[in-house]
């Protein structure tokens, strides 16, 4: 019994590390992951303000940790995209070690624009000016009426923000509404 706990342990061990390198070298080598920082989660969360079964969508989630977070919250459905991989091996440990067998929260390795947007009442991003073009155009198709899109510290292209919330660590939070979009 103690060597199966032990090989357990040993087994879990070696699982975080490889998502900790996995993490590591896929912003040295593939695609750069930069996630959003810990102290304004739940400031961009307070923005959205949630309500049980809302649906998030989260475009480049890196490690889950919005979506995570927010399911914390309240019992909303999260999905997320992650172009890397690696990083969504290293999202899925993330997710485990917060919220243990609780479903509601999926990170899918792939492109975000092959989501469709229309099944989400709140789309957050991370991205550049460059990534955030194409988000744009399916936002114009795609968003439904009530749905908001929230981008962090970048402005959306062909848009001008319904809101812009200045957060603790000098950065903002643009929120466009569809109106804003077209």
């Amino acid at each position: 019994m103690t060597n199966s706990l032990v090989l357990a342990g040993l087994l879990l061990l070696l699982l975080v590390l490889a998502g900790v390198a996995a993490l590591g070298l896929t912003t040295l080598f593939l695609v750069p992951v930069i996630m959003t920082p810990h102290d304004v989660v739940d400031e961009i969360l307070d923005v959205m303000r949630l309500s049980q079964g809302d649906r998030i969508l989260d475009l480049g989630a890196g490690d889950g940790r919005l979506l995570v977070q927010a399911r914390k919250r309240i019992k909303v459905r999260a999905v997320g995209y992650e172009i890397s991989p690696l990083v969504v091996v290293y999202a899925k440990l993330y997710k485990f070690f917060h919220i243990p067998l609780k479903r509601g929260v999926s990170i899918e390795a792939g492109n975000f624009l092959s989501a469709d947007f229309s099944d989400f009442d709140h789309i957050y991003a991370h991205l550049n000016t460059r990534a955030l073009r194409p988000v744009y155009a399916k936002l114009v198709r795609e968003m439904h009426p009530d749905a908001r899109f929230y981008s962090y510290n970048v402005q959306l292209p062909h848009a001008q923000p319904s809101e812009v919330y200045p957060l603790s660590n000098g950065k903002r939070l643009y929120v466009y509404m569809r109106e804003n979009l077209v």
